[in-house]
């Protein structure tokens, strides 16, 4: 990525690996999370340790399709969707961010 996502300041920062099934590591190799069973099947299991290690990608590349978005007010229909989806967009990241 060739941009810092303004999350890096308040989590881990990325990139982030998977080591084992469960286990997600920094760039450092220290243990950010550890991704548990509780009576899950193994996909589901794995499918989420996949999308928190991508979880800073994630963030980062939201960020920066948001910045490439018009944010004037277009009236026509077209343009209204794509401007609610960028709205949606900011919403996901400030969630992401506590705000």
């Amino acid at each position: 990525m060739t941009k810092q996502s303004p999350l890096n300041d308040q989590h881990t920062p990325g990139p982030w690996k998977r080591f084992g099934n469960y286990k997600i590591l920094d760039a450092t190799g220290a243990l950010v999370a550890e991704v548990t069973k509780n009576g899950l099947d193994d996909p589901e299991v794995d499918a989420n340790a996949r999308l928190i290690a991508a979880s800073p990608d994630l963030a980062d590349m939201l960020d920066q399709l948001i910045e490439l978005m018009p944010t004037d007010d277009i009236n026509d229909g077209y343009h209204y969707d794509r401007l609610k989806r960028v709205e949606e967009a900011r919403r996901v990241l400030r969630k992401a961010k506590g705000e």
